[in-house]
C-alpha cells in the first residue's frame, strides 16, 4: 500500500517502539533528520519520497530509528534510487496558507467534530477552503481533494454557500479525511484502488450519506 503521513508515523512507532512525530519535507540536502527530546519523543523529518516507499523500506526505517544500524545502508540505497523525487527547484514547492473559516462554514471546527465522532482522532491533515470559484462552468466539478504530499485537504468554495446544507459539506470533508486515514490500497491485480471496499464501507457510516449523495446528484449531477 501507499502510506498516508499518519499511517507512516503509526507504522514507524510500531516498528521502532519509539514515540515518533513525523514531518515530511522537500529538503534537498538532508533526506532524514532525527532529534530526540528530553521526554523521549523523536522528531523525524523525512523527505516526501518516503510516501512512495514499500512496506520493507518503512520497516527498515523503523528498525533503524529503533537502533538497528544494519538497516542504514538499505535506507541509503532507497534514497539514492529515488532522487527523482527530490525537487531541484525550491520555487516549485508551493506554500499553502490554510483558510478553514469560510463565509458560512468553519472547516476546522467541522473537521475536529468528524475526527472525534467517526475517525477516533486518526486524522492530522490541514484543512482549507480552495480558491474563489470562477463563473465559467467547468466540465468536471471537484468538491474536495486530499494532497498526501502536503497532508492538506481542500474543499471547493462551491460548498461555502447558504443554500448548501451542513450535512453536504460535512460529507465531502469526511470523504477526504477517509482518503488520508485509509490511504491507497492495491487490488489483487496490482492496480491502485483509491475507493476500496474498506473505503466505501467506512464512507457509508456517515449518518447522512444517502441524503448527501442525493443532494450531490441533484445539484451537480454526481454519480
Amino acid at each position: 500500500m501507499l502510506y498516508t503521513p499518519l499511517q507512516m508515523q503509526n507504522k514507524l512507532k510500531e516498528i521502532s517502539g519509539k514515540d515518533i512525530l513525523l514531518m515530511l519535507t522537500n529538503n534537498q540536502q538532508r533526506m532524514i533528520t532525527i532529534k530526540e527530546s528530553s521526554q523521549g519523543t523523536i522528531a523525524l523529518r523525512a523527505h516526501k519520497m518516503f510516501l512512495y516507499a514499500q512496506d520493507d523500506i518503512i520497516i527498515a526505517l523503523g528498525k533503524w530509528i529503533g537502533g538497528d544500524n544494519r538497516e542504514k545502508e538499505r535506507i541509503k540505497d532507497y534514497i539514492n534510487a529515488n532522487t527523482i523525487h527530490i525537487n531541484s527547484d525550491p520555487g516549485k514547492t508551493r506554500k499553502t496558507t490554510l483558510k478553514p473559516e469560510g463565509r458560512y462554514y468553519n472547516l476546522a471546527t467541522m473537521a475536529d467534530n468528524i475526527n472525534d465522532r467517526y475517525l477516533g482522532g486518526r486524522s492530522s491533515s490541514g484543512i482549507t477552503w480552495g480558491r474563489k470559484v470562477t463563473r465559467r462552468r467547468p466540465t468536471t466539478i471537484r468538491l474536495g481533494w486530499y494532497d498526501p504530499m502536503r497532508n492538506i485537504i481542500t474543499l471547493s468554495q462551491r460548498l461555502d454557500r447558504k443554500d448548501i446544507p451542513h450535512y453536504m459539506v460535512e460529507y465531502v470533508l469526511f470523504h477526504e479525511m477517509l482518503h488520508e486515514v485509509i490511504g491507497i490500497e492495491k487490488r489483487s491485480s496490482g492496480r491502485r484502488d483509491i475507493h476500496s471496499k474498506k473505503f466505501k464501507l467506512m464512507e457509508q457510516t456517515y449518518p447522512f450519506y444517502n441524503e448527501a449523495r442525493l443532494f450531490e446528484k441533484k445539484k451537480w449531477g454526481g454519480a
